[in-house]
């Protein structure tokens, strides 16, 4: 947890997520999409994050930490924007 929270501090994340309460935020959801998309990548390939020729693989230690702040990032966003609530109004 201390990893992340000196990252947070260090690229200025604490300042976007005040950004982000303000509200009339609006979730990026091609943005929010790929971040999840990349994350399974990253979850499921099978060199481990290592450095490939393969232009499937990610490498981890470049991407990791961004990929999950954009991920929560957005997901703030889509929360704070109500279309959350919207989605699971439509599943009733």
């Amino acid at each position: 947890m201390g990893y992340y929270k000196e990252e947070f501090n260090k690229r200025g994340f604490d300042t976007m997520f005040k950004f982000l309460q303000i509200g009339n935020q609006k979730a990026n959801v091609p943005q929010y999409k790929q971040a999840i998309q990349d994350l399974i990548t990253m979850m499921t390939q099978k060199n481990s994050g290592q450095i490939n020729n393969d232009n499937k693989s990610i490498n981890w230690e470049e991407n990791f930490d961004m990929t999950i702040i954009t991920i929560v990032c957005e997901s703030i966003a889509l929360f704070l924007s109500g279309n959350l609530n919207k989605l699971e109004e439509d599943k009733r």
